[in-house]
């Protein structure tokens, strides 16, 4: 592949990051995201066959000013096959750079770099819709359930045990029970081994995250993952089971209830699965209850033959479902 670059006046470049680079990156998305460097560290050393000129910069006099991101990922389509895909994302420019056309030419560099590798589409997540759009991308669904916790749930059936887990996790047991309850579901990130180790198991070991195992004769058959924010809620993040134990799912989101019943918590945010033996549980667990969509979702066609109406139906589909933990 020929890298692109074009030089837009003496004095300022668009090209790829170099690996010296990447400290000078890094303060620019520390600062402005005010996240820690973890979270862009983890994507990038999670992400399979990463490259640093997958980071895009704008560079003035020397110095970068603003990046865009890609992130090439395997996605489930509507048959369940993985499908290459684009993901945007640590979209940033230093405040004196900005409204200077620095980051939409990042983003057209992206567009072609993207369909120079092949992506089908591209997705990423954002409240400012208005900038995206102007390059291609348009909103699609990303549906979640809320409700108020019931004050009383009927008697649990005690075939499992159910254990509040904590680090190190079981990596692998996890990996193939997501894989196992994901293996046709469109959207779904095909995460690896080194992914878990690396993007996952940072995000498990955030402070406001809990993470519970279903246990039946000393086997790990399903597990779940909540996040707490005292004075703003809960949220239900994720959440697999073994094939025919779908009967763990209900005490696996008691537990869940429990907990944020103990942290003064009474309303859950759910991002899980349309699925038969969840849906069943939310019943049983959530009463008031409501559905909606999440507003920061964007994709756009990369490949020929892929329309923007192809994406809405991708993202409509009974089953389709995209993971937090997966965010980039």
């Amino acid at each position: 592949m020929v890298a692109w670059s074009a030089r837009v006046s003496h004095m300022t470049e668009y090209r790829g990051l170099r690996p010296e680079e990447w400290d000078q990156a890094m303060a620019i998305w520390t600062g402005v995201f005010n996240v820690g460097s973890w979270y862009f560290q983890s994507i990038n050393d999670g992400t399979k066959g990463r490259r640093s000129e997958d980071t895009r910069v704008a560079v003035v006099d020397g110095r970068i000013v603003s990046t865009v991101d890609v992130f090439y990922r395997q996605l489930r389509g509507l048959d369940g096959n993985p499908v290459l895909i684009g993901a945007i994302g640590s979209v940033a420019t230093l405040p004196e750079a900005r409204r200077q056309g620095h980051s939409g030419r990042l983003l057209e560099d992206a567009i072609m770099q993207m369909g120079e590798r092949g992506c089908a589409w591209s997705f990423l997540f954002t409240g400012v819709h208005d900038h995206y759009e102007r390059y291609g991308w348009r909103r699609v669904p990303l549906p979640y359930r809320a409700g108020d916790l019931r004050e009383a749930l009927s008697d649990l059936d005690d075939l499992y045990e159910i254990r509040r887990l904590q680090s190190p996790y079981p990596l692998p047991d996890f990996l193939a029970l997501y894989d196992e309850f994901n293996r046709h579901r469109p959207l779904v990130h095909i995460r690896s081994a080194s992914y878990w180790q690396t993007a996952i198991q940072v995000r498990l070991d955030l402070p406001d995250r809990r993470v519970w195992g279903a246990f039946a004769d000393g086997r790990l058959t399903g597990y779940a993952l909540a996040s707490f924010s005292p004075g703003e809620g809960g949220s239900v993040q994720e959440l697999a089971y073994a094939d025919g134990e779908r009967a763990a799912v209900l005490p696996l989101l008691a537990a869940i209830r429990t907990a944020a019943l103990d942290e003064q918590i009474s309303r859950l945010t759910v991002t899980l699965p349309n699925d038969p033996a969840i849906n069943d549980a939310l019943d049983a667990l959530l009463e008031r209850r409501e559905e909606g969509s999440h507003p920061w979702g964007m994709a756009r066609p990369i490949a020929e033959g892929v329309s923007a109406e192809n994406l809405q139906s991708l993202f409509a589909a009974p089953d389709a479902h995209n993971y937090d933990l997966d965010a980039f």
